[in-house]
């Protein structure tokens, strides 16, 4: 938040930003005539209202929350916070002067986008227990083998019932893209082939609306102690190749073993014309090509993801482009799981 906050049920100020010395002294040693302030203020049944505290400095309440150390321009009392100051060798120039209406648009945006995330992560919070419902429904019938012969007959059928797990590779797609530096790696015992098989069931459909085939070459039957997120990374890269495949065309999915007997992966399309300057910036967070903003909507951080996640798994994930002609050419991701 770029202001200071009083929290109403702890009592106390919550310090996020620039904070003149005199006030983070007094919050430390819980001042007495600060906390009578903040009890007036509370108090006070105005949902919208501006304070001036006994030093000087001002604080700002709505119907939501009180942001407090703020010098407000015609509002703060400049004859005790400049004094105040010059106690501790500060100056008032040293702090930022915001106009009232300023300070009200800035709190206005800022709520109004608070709530829109506390909104968003309630409904993703009740999507994953409808999910999970649905998933440990389809574990229960999956102890039906001749259910399961049959749907794995059908990609059609497969797809059906595997879709909740593509709600799910959606969902935690979103969570890593909040707070990936805070996710902690899992190990999992993975088959790589088997897995990325399963994935171009769950994606088919957006295949074939562009009649788009995926295409699997060479094979690897092994399993492999490696991060779990790693289904996530090739949902990503799977995912980004059907989305800019060229109508009518392939996706090749290869396996191979590099001289070291290192898993190698590569995840190729036929695309639109990439300028090789842009393959530098390919993995860079917000970047798209020219190609890419021309022909799909985007965030650009599909890749800055992928890339994350091969960084912090030991997998090389590299990516090249080979023209094919003027107009398309084929983009490569490949992937070398290191020992």
């Amino acid at each position: 938040m770029i202001f200071n906050t009083f929290n109403q049920d702890k009592q106390h100020v919550v310090v996020s930003t620039e904070t003149p010395y005199i006030c983070q002294m007094h919050i430390k040693e819980k001042n007495k005539n600060c906390q009578n302030f903040y009890k007036k203020i509370c108090a006070n049944e105005k949902k919208q209202e501006v304070f001036v505290c006994p030093y000087g400095l001002c604080a700002y309440k709505t119907e939501n929350a009180i942001y407090t150390c703020l010098n407000i321009f015609g509002k703060a009392d400049l004859t005790k916070i400049v004094p105040n100051l010059k106690r501790h060798k500060q100056d008032i120039r040293q702090f930022t002067q915001y106009s009232l209406s300023q300070i009200v648009k800035i709190v206005t945006e800022f709520e109004k986008m608070d709530h829109e995330v506390q909104v968003r992560r309630l409904t993703i919070h009740d999507i994953k227990n409808a999910t999970k419902h649905f998933i440990d429904l389809i574990d229960d019938v999956k102890n039906d083998e001749e259910v399961i012969k049959i749907a794995e007959a059908n990609d059609k059928l497969f797809s059906s019932v595997e879709g909740y797990n593509l709600i799910q590779y959606l969902l935690a797609y979103h969570d890593k893209l909040l707070n990936y530096e805070d996710c902690k790696v899992e190990m999992a015992y993975i088959n790589f082939h088997q897995a990325i098989k399963k994935l171009s069931k769950l994606l088919m459909y957006r295949g074939m609306k562009k009649d788009v085939r995926i295409k699997f070459k060479g094979a690897c039957r092994r399993s492999f102690s490696a991060n779990k997120d790693l289904y996530l990374m090739y949902f990503i890269l799977l995912e980004n190749a059907l989305k800019f495949s060229l109508e009518r065309t392939e996706i090749d999915v290869v396996f191979s073993f590099t001289e070291e007997q290192e898993l190698k992966i590569e995840i190729s399309n036929e695309c639109h014309t990439i300028a090789l300057e842009e393959i530098d910036y390919i993995f860079n967070p917000g970047f798209r090509s020219e190609s890419a903003v021309n022909s799909t909507k985007g965030s650009g951080l599909g890749l800055t993801l992928a890339k994350k996640i091969a960084t912090i798994s030991s997998v090389q994930l590299e990516c090249r482009y080979e023209a094919i002609s003027d107009k398309t050419g084929r983009f490569i991701m490949e992937c070398i799981h290191k020992r």
